[in-house]
């Protein structure tokens, strides 16, 4: 239904035609009736009882030829009715009407929400009414914002720039090959990761290269009766896997110099497919300044189903 022009609008439409210039409406307003529905006429000269107050936020014509102005009361009010809507062209009172009554939740409520109203208003000749508001007072509503919020996160180009330089999709760096370029000294604030290397066995003996494998995976496919390990830090972890072969009964035989926690020497696990965790904890010991190889072994692990 729409809004009864008032005799204060007659004049300020009136004067637009005589002018030639378009009347610029400029806010909507809404009111609680004073807590009742309420029957404005053309002779009302303001809400019963206003609550609320803004910028209104479109005007255009409708299809049926009347001009509608739309406005967007906030989340940031509320805890009242809406009964009766105003159009206001700055102090001067337009057109009005009674509204449904529509209750407006407070902005703490956990139902508060923003209302969208559109108000019509039938002119004689729409062309004397100024179509435009003031861009700067225009408010994105919050279905707006969520439209906008998903088409910019489904785009594959809204996060180009990010993705492309510092986290291309599909591909991982490993420590060793970002080394270069943190800051030293580097303090690592999370876990590393590194690639597991397989160690070879040659004529029975076998270097693990602390630096170049921290991770390594050691396949007993023959035994091994010479272990050398080197390139290790104080402070640093290091892990060797050793794996049985399908065989079973290979032998590794530990090199000397090395100190077990708990006191107890590592023994080879011997059946076939067994696999056994070594962890290498080089701790540096001020009494005799040297780096002494403190290890754990982990014994026979074997899938849980």
């Amino acid at each position: 239904m729409s809004l009864i022009l008032t005799k204060a609008g007659l004049d300020a439409y009136a004067q637009s035609e005589a002018t030639g210039t378009k009347l610029q409406a400029t806010h909507m307003a809404v009111g609680d009736g004073g807590g009742a529905p309420v029957a404005h006429t053309d002779t009302s000269e303001a809400l019963v009882s206003e609550t609320w107050r803004g910028e209104l936020q479109k005007i255009e014509v409708a299809a049926s030829g009347e001009v509608e102005f739309q406005g967007h009361v906030p989340i940031t009010v509320g805890g009242w009715y809406i009964r009766e809507i105003a159009i206001y062209a700055d102090d001067t009172l337009l057109a009005l009407s009674s509204h449904p009554e529509t209750w407006k939740p407070a902005p703490e409520a956990p139902d508060k929400v923003e209302l969208v109203i559109t108000a019509p208003v039938k002119f004689a000749n729409t062309d004397n009414i100024n179509l435009t508001v003031d861009t700067t007072k225009v408010l994105a509503s919050q279905e707006h914002v969520a439209a906008e919020i998903e088409k910019h996160n489904v785009s594959e180009e809204a996060h180009a720039t990010l993705l492309g330089e510092y986290a291309p999709k599909g591909h991982e760096h490993l420590t060793e090959e970002v080394t270069d370029l943190l800051s030293d000294p580097h303090t690592y604030k999370a876990a590393q990761r590194y690639a597991q290397t397989e160690l070879e066995i040659t004529a029975g003996a076998v270097v693990w290269d602390c630096t170049a494998a921290p991770s390594a995976v050691l396949l007993l496919d023959q035994d091994v009766t010479n272990l050398t390990i080197t390139n290790y830090a104080a402070g640093g972890s290091y892990d060797l896997a050793v794996i049985q072969d399908a065989t079973g009964g290979r032998t590794l035989t530990m090199p000397a110099g090395l100190y077990a926690v708990g006191g107890t020497g590592y023994e080879v696990s011997t059946d076939a497919n067994a696999r056994d965790l070594l962890q290498l904890l080089p701790v540096y010991n001020p009494d005799t300044d040297a780096v002494e190889p403190w290890y754990m072994a982990n014994n026979g692990f074997a899938q849980v189903s």
